[in-house]
C-alpha cells in the first residue's frame, strides 16, 4: 500500500490478489481505496522510493499486517479524479458513444477532480473530445443527464442521437 491523506489521513493505493475483479464493470469493491495491478503499484512504489526516501527497495520496509509503511522525505500532492462520464471517440462518428457510470461512492461535485455526471461536464468532454459545441443538441443532453443521474446500473448512449444536423 501507498499512503497519502484523506478521509482518515491517508489514501490507500494497494494492489490485489484478485487482479481480474479490476476488469469488472462494477469495480465498487473497496471503501475508496486505489486499488491496481500489482505491477503497477510496485512500480510507483520503486518510483516515490528512487526520489523520496532514503529507502531505495520496497523490501527494506518492514511489513506490519500485510502492509508495507514507509515515511517520504516530502509530501506529494495528488489528484484523486473520479468521473462517472466517459466519452469514446471511433474512427466512424456514427459509433462514438457515452458511457454513464452511477456514482457508487457518493461523492459530491465538490472539487474539480470530481467529475459527476451533470450537463456542463457532458459538453466538456463530447467538446474535449471533437465535437463541435454548435452541432450539441444541448435539450437532448440535458435530459440524457438527468437520465444518467437517477440511473442505477451504467448505460451507453451514441453520440450521434444527440448531435444535431
Amino acid at each position: 500500500k501507498i499512503l497519502d491523506h484523506q478521509y482518515d489521513g491517508h489514501w490507500y493505493f494497494h494492489g490485489t490478489n484478485q487482479e481480474k475483479l479490476l476488469k469488472n464493470e462494477k469495480r465498487a469493491i473497496s471503501h475508496g481505496c486505489h486499488r491496481n495491478m500489482n505491477d503497477n503499484i510496485a512500480y510507483l512504489a520503486g518510483f516515490l522510493l528512487s526520489r523520496f526516501s532514503d529507502k531505495l527497495d520496497v523490501f527494506d520496509m518492514p511489513v506490519s499486517n500485510g502492509t508495507r509503511k514507509v515515511r517520504l522525505n516530502a509530501q506529494i500532492p495528488t489528484i484523486k479524479k473520479y468521473d462517472t462520464i466517459e466519452v469514446f471517440v471511433s474512427a466512424n462518428p456514427d459509433e462514438s458513444q457515452i458511457i454513464f457510470y452511477p456514482n457508487v461512492y457518493g461523492f459530491s461535485n465538490e472539487s474539480e477532480f470530481i467529475q459527476l455526471t451533470n450537463i456542463v461536464h457532458l459538453k466538456k468532454d463530447l467538446v474535449s473530445a471533437g465535437f463541435s459545441e454548435e452541432r450539441l443538441d444541448m435539450q437532448k443532453l440535458c435530459d440524457l443527464a438527468e437520465k444518467a443521474k437517477k440511473a442505477k446500473n451504467s448505460f451507453t448512449a451514441n453520440v450521434k442521437d444527440y448531435l444535431l444536423f
